[in-house]
């Protein structure tokens, strides 16, 4: 059930132990421990490439048991966020939208297509592809978008033909980020972008609580900071042309569901928001545990 994988940046096997594994054996496989949305704090054990620095699960559950996972999986509680979730991906395209303002799009990992929803159609080409069965046919029917229930590297899709990809909170996910990037550079024309997004693992929140960070989670397979995100960019084949910490949108309640893995008085937190109405407040702000970069293809 459990694979060892080598460092996906410089491939060597040789590393430090970060954080030891929480995962209660017993409960390998089980989907409902997938959800985005849940306080799950669940860890594999979390080591550190003493050659390139590089942060990652090792063993980790094997490829073929999370790609059934991730088929399966469904978050009513996610779908709930689409209000909040929209304010933060348009923070995204006004960002996006600084360097290249209309072609063909490719959101990798697009879950139930609220980015590619907020894009303006006369100017955007959306496809999207997600392998999870629920949110892709949630994109498909009740947004009317493009999206292929698969995982990136089981469609063939056509090479130099978007002029840009997207990936947001995506490469923290998968079994073999190189590979990915690879295939994405192969997928974009000369010159197009890439745009990332993922947790930093050299942030102050994420320095400050340790292994109880909101995004050390069972289902990250990478814990990526600047310095290895943007060498391996660079090894992939792109430069990095606008590094930021983007501005996020949650509303009240979700943060008081989320913080429950903090201790049960966020339990009363989050009975008391809803108690009061201000479940759906949102709330604006900038975690600084979370970086973007827009890359050009070299």
């Amino acid at each position: 059930m459990l694979e060892y994988v080598n460092c996906n940046l410089c491939g060597a096997d040789d590393y430090d132990v970060v954080y030891a594994a929480t995962v209660d054996e017993y409960t390998l496989g089980d989907v409902d421990l997938y959800r985005q949305s849940d306080p799950n704090n669940l860890n594999c054990r979390i080591v550190k490439c003493r050659h390139c620095g590089l942060v990652y699960a090792n063993p980790r559950e094997s490829t073929e048991l999370m790609a059934e996972i991730y088929r399966e999986v469904e978050d009513d509680v996610y779908l709930e966020q689409k209000p909040a979730k929209d304010a933060s991906y348009r923070w995204n395209i006004e960002r996006l939208e600084r360097y290249v303002r209309g072609g063909r799009i490719l959101d990798v990992g697009c879950g139930h297509g609220f980015f590619l929803s907020l894009l303006e159609p006369s100017r955007w080409e959306r496809y999207g592809v997600e392998p999870t069965r629920a949110a892709a046919h949630y994109g498909r029917e009740k947004l009317g978008l493009d999206i292929r229930p698969v995982f990136l590297a089981e469609d063939d899709l056509p090479r130099e033909h978007f002029d840009v990809v997207t990936m947001f909170h995506v490469l923290e996910h998968v079994a073999d980020p190189r590979r990915d990037l690879a295939y994405v550079r192969e997928l974009l024309k000369p010159g197009g972008y890439l745009y990332v997004e993922f947790p930093d693992f050299s942030s102050v929140f994420a320095r400050w609580r340790k292994r109880r960070w909101w995004y050390v989670m069972r289902f990250h397979t990478y814990y990526f900071n600047r310095a290895t995100a943007t060498r391996l960019l660079a090894e992939a084949g792109f430069v990095p042309v606008d590094v930021h910490q983007p501005v996020k949108t949650w509303t009240l309640g979700y943060l008081a569901h989320k913080m429950r893995a903090y201790g049960d008085y966020f339990n009363f937190a989050e009975k008391l928001t809803r108690a009061l109405g201000l479940a759906n407040v949102p709330l604006r702000l900038n975690p600084r545990d979370i970086l973007g970069i827009i890359a050009r293809k070299d």
